[in-house]
């Protein structure tokens, strides 16, 4: 079945394709880049001592415009914490930490040289207290205390120092023993 946007796709490349044969003289293929300007050497057919080949240049040809590019988006870095959940109840001493990492690259190799902005690693806090600092999107806490605990992800730039404004997520879980 023709649709109307078939139509109209196919008016819009028989019009492309007469426009670039009429820019392009209607020939087989001009040397060079069409969208550069060609000069064409026109001689009488017997040249005399006083005649001089004329040389026009040919007018420029504007590139076709492609379709309408994709609107760039920037997101804004943000870290969740996806597992464990606030709330949950722990059992054993070792909590499995999976996040989510959004608008900032994890750069491990870069740790603790010059910030580049949207490149970085994170540090991890249980109970206020640092201890880890990776780049990834796992990790692992052992032998973990019984007992209530914050779990808190800070992004942090190359140079360790924080985002402005700072990025970072943190749950409360409970842990209990086997």
């Amino acid at each position: 079945m023709i649709t109307l946007k078939r139509v109209l796709a196919f008016k819009h490349v028989t019009l492309f394709v007469l426009l670039l044969l009429t820019a392009c003289g209607g020939g087989g293929a001009a040397p060079g880049n069409v969208n550069e300007p060609q000069e064409i050497v026109s001689e009488s057919p017997v040249p005399s001592a006083t005649q001089v080949p004329s040389v026009t240049p040919m007018p420029s040809v504007a590139p076709v415009p492609s379709a309408t590019p994709e609107p760039t988006v920037t997101l804004e870095p943000s870290v969740r914490i996806v597992s464990p959940e606030t709330g949950d109840l722990i059992t054993g001493d070792t909590i499995d930490i999976e996040l989510e990492i959004v608008g900032f690259i994890m750069d491990r190799e870069a740790m603790g040289t010059a910030r580049v902005d949207g490149r970085g690693h994170w540090h991890l806090f249980l109970d206020g207290r640092q201890v880890q600092i990776k780049a990834g999107e796992a990790t692992t806490l052992d032998l973990v205390p019984t007992g209530p605990h914050n779990i808190r992800i800070s992004l942090r730039n190359n140079d360790h120092s924080t985002l402005s404004p700072e990025v970072d997520h943190n749950i409360n879980v409970d842990v209990v023993a086997e």
